[in-house]
């Protein structure tokens, strides 16, 4: 073992012959909620951002904007759900996977709500692109790690279920959608 590295020690115990793991419950009770939520997650999270294409057509119109910069709305909140993992999981080791989570989807919905209220492309770069994407960020990346915390023998399953999410939020959300047409508001 090289001299600067130092063993890492997790603490395992039994409680009322449950495991635990730091005080997650391990393949039991609470972890299948967690990973429940975690689906849930998923099908709104990504389901929402991939349903971007449902408005594509009414926000050109609306905002008389080309397929390329629509496009790069859906870019920056796509990246910024990515980009932002280490960034949110860094913050949830800080302080608490909860409530990164929490605060990414209080982010996530007040992009959604703002975006409603949009009247120019620059708006929409902030409200979907930049605040919902931040809100993506925040959520995506902690909840996937909350999973794995919870669960050892099943692990593999639990993420698998969990993950399977975003499938069906891209099928539901967008079928929930279809049938929306965007309000025109006058703002001028």
């Amino acid at each position: 073992m090289e001299k600067d590295k130092v063993p890492v020690e997790v603490k395992s115990f039994q409680n009322n012959g449950k495991k635990e793991l730091d005080g997650y419950p391990i393949d039991h009770g609470w972890a299948w909620m967690v990973m429940l939520g975690a689906f849930g997650m998923h099908v709104f999270t990504v389901g929402g951002l991939k349903s971007f294409g449902v408005f594509f057509e009414e926000f050109q119109k609306k905002f008389s904007a080309t397929s390329s910069e629509l496009a790069s709305v859906y870019s920056l909140s796509n990246f910024l759900m990515f980009a932002l993992g280490p960034f949110a999981n860094a913050l949830a080791n800080q302080f608490n996977y909860r409530c990164v989570v929490m605060s990414g989807g209080i982010l996530l919905g007040l992009g959604f709500f703002l975006t409603s209220f949009v009247h120019s492309l620059w708006l929409l770069f902030v409200s979907y692109g930049f605040l919902a994407g931040i809100g993506f960020g925040l959520s995506y990346s902690p909840f996937i790690v909350m999973v794995g915390h919870h669960f050892e023998k099943r692990r593999s399953l639990a993420m698998g279920i969990a993950v399977s999410g975003s499938a069906w939020g891209c099928f539901l959300d967008h079928q929930l959608l279809v049938g929306f047409e965007m309000p025109v508001v006058d703002n001028g």
